[in-house]
């Protein structure tokens, strides 16, 4: 697993974004949940994406082109998931960050969806010509290891979690399935929720639209993290399809009455 590290400006303090490092890759994760509630994960995004093109920029170091990097379309071709080419790599690191943010939102695991709008803070990939080793792009990039775990931030009350119930759960799936989603959290880490076509899904983003239906909106507050959040599914709803990721291509999965997979 990649280090994570944590993005600093110019005067030392830290910011809340991460990215790490692939060989001469430079990958900005994804930013999470609500802009301003006590759960959200890299809220200084697009900051931080500035920043780090412009030290790219200071110290020559050309970018290649640029890709969207979610878990969702890293199986679709480069191709199609391109928002910027090698010739555009020479702008100025304003004009970059504007191309990266406007063509992201185009970029989904669904091409003919129809939903409006679309989410700029994405998890993305810039190729870069940078000739040392990955711990020197990230010491120049002005990259500090991030010590804490992300996934564990905001978790929910129990009386909060009850609010997303299976008919709640159901509706966003069957949403997700028409492409009918655009959300700002990140893609799954360590489980998937498998829809009755066979679809993987992201679970922290179908229990976030199942809470928003509730008739107590709680969009504003975090989602759990994702083993609790399966467990908690798993006991308030007996209906939870959980896939676990490092293990799913060994496992089998059976249909349930609740429409689901479980494996």
């Amino acid at each position: 697993m990649s280090i994570v590290f944590l993005v600093q400006d110019d005067a030392g303090s830290r910011l809340d974004a991460r990215f790490s490092v692939e060989q001469a890759d430079l990958i900005l994760h994804s930013r999470g949940g609500a802009a301003g509630s006590l759960g959200a994960v890299n809220a200084d995004y697009t900051r931080a994406l500035l920043l780090l093109l412009s030290r790219l920029s200071s110290a020559a170091v050309p970018v290649l082109g640029a890709w969207v990097d979610s878990t969702a379309v890293q199986s679709m071709p480069l191709s199609t998931r391109a928002i910027l080419s090698e010739t555009e790599g020479h702008l100025y690191p304003e004009a970059i960050c504007g191309l990266l943010r406007r063509r992201m939102k185009d970029v989904r695991s669904q091409p003919n969806s129809k939903a409006m709008g679309g989410n700029s803070t994405k998890r993305i990939r810039i190729a870069t010509g940078f000739s040392g080793t990955s711990d020197e792009l990230a010491a120049m990039l002005g990259g500090v290891v991030s010590q804490e775990d992300t996934r564990l931030v905001g978790r929910l009350p129990a009386d909060v979690l009850r609010r997303a119930t299976p008919d709640y759960i159901w509706q966003a799936v069957q949403k997700f399935i028409e492409g009918k989603v655009e959300h700002s959290f990140g893609p799954s880490i360590d489980y998937d929720l498998i829809a009755d076509d066979g679809r993987r899904l992201p679970p922290k983003a179908v229990f976030g639209l199942a809470r928003s239906m509730a008739p107590l909106s709680v969009r504003a507050i975090s989602p759990l993290a994702g083993s609790a959040l399966l467990c908690c599914w798993t006991q308030a709803t007996k209906s939870c399809a959980k896939a676990k990721r490092s293990s799913l291509p060994k496992e089998k999965s059976t249909s349930t009455a609740s429409g689901w997979k479980v494996t």
